[in-house]
């Protein structure tokens, strides 16, 4: 079995952060990034845990418009709810710039799991978006933020 240094792990890291943010899109920043060795008895690897922030819209101005989001599709199993769900509210976006940001960032969640990346020496055996939640900043920008859970396995 090939084994991967350590600096290249580490530099993968760093790429496989930088392409989810750049696949998310929409002003994503990385709020978080851990990363755990993982092994098994054929493979070895990485688990990789990125928590990233994605503005939704620019003030709490009301809006006539529910995003729900669908995630957990290519695993057969429907994970649907709607942001805010705990605090008992949908978020509400106004026609336009913020619903069509809204509906962008929807599309890029839901394409992760099936997103094929190119890492050098290591695979991306897995993908999910496991938690979300929404956050207003003190200037009354909304922000969605995810955590991204990846692993990655040593190529052979």
């Amino acid at each position: 079995m090939t084994h991967t240094s350590r600096s290249a792990r580490a530099n993968n890291a760093t790429r496989l952060c930088q392409m989810v943010c750049d696949l998310i899109g929409n002003g994503c920043e990385l709020v978080e990034a851990q990363e755990r060795a993982w092994a098994s008895a054929t493979f070895n690897g990485a688990r990789h845990i990125f928590t990233l922030r994605v503005p939704i819209a620019k003030d709490a101005s009301p809006a006539p418009v529910a995003l729900a989001f669908t995630l957990g599709e290519a695993r057969g199993e429907a994970l649907a709810f709607t942001l805010g769900e705990a605090r008992g509210e949908a978020l509400a976006l106004a026609p336009g710039e913020a619903r069509e940001g809204a509906i962008r960032l929807e599309k890029a969640l839901l394409s992760l799991p099936e997103h094929e990346f190119s890492l050098p020496g290591e695979i991306v055996a897995d993908c999910i978006v496991s938690t979300q939640r929404r956050e207003r900043c003190g200037s009354g920008r909304l922000w969605l933020v995810c955590t991204i859970e990846l692993l990655t396995i040593v190529a052979d």
